[in-house]
């Protein structure tokens, strides 16, 4: 999901809110599981009936989870992330402007990291700035290769 330096730095920041980290890691599963559904390039997955199953059923344990629950103010932001990917995909293969455009878009999950930061963890304008900037960028680097093409 992120490097392993930005990782252990969220997990430390994160432990002022007991459960967010282990929601943070569901909820980027979740994002990637659908992305693989929507993608169907994932050499990994073998039997896609049952990864639909499996993706369905994290869906359930990420908005049943006692972390969402309780932060039930997350909705609208995972609602809109929803939204806002569904245009990604519309896009993505769309020449010129519109497939680039789509590209930036798909990264917008990571806006729960950074409303849990502000809301839950309390940190400060600058230092949420510097955290979300780490994030687009390990982002980027995890999903475009040397060329900046999207993989």
């Amino acid at each position: 999901m992120l490097n392993d330096g930005l990782a252990k730095r969220l997990e430390t920041l994160l432990s002022k809110a007991p459960g967010a980290w282990k929601f943070i890691l569901s909820w980027g599963a979740l994002c990637h599981g659908i992305d693989d559904i929507i993608d169907g390039d994932n050499p990994q997955i073998t039997d896609k009936k049952a990864h639909v199953l499996d993706v369905a059923q994290l869906a359930m344990d990420v908005y049943s989870s006692p972390f969402y629950q309780q932060n039930l103010w997350l909705y609208p932001i995972c609602a809109n992330i929803h939204r806002v990917y569904e245009d990604s995909v519309a896009w993505e293969h769309e020449p010129g402007w519109k497939g680039e455009y789509g590209d930036k878009l798909r990264c917008c999950g990571n806006e729960v990291i950074t409303a849990i930061l502000k809301h839950k963890v309390g940190l400060s304008g600058e230092e949420l700035r510097e955290i979300s900037l780490l994030i687009r960028e390990d982002s980027w680097e995890r999903h475009h290769d040397k060329d900046g093409r999207p993989i």
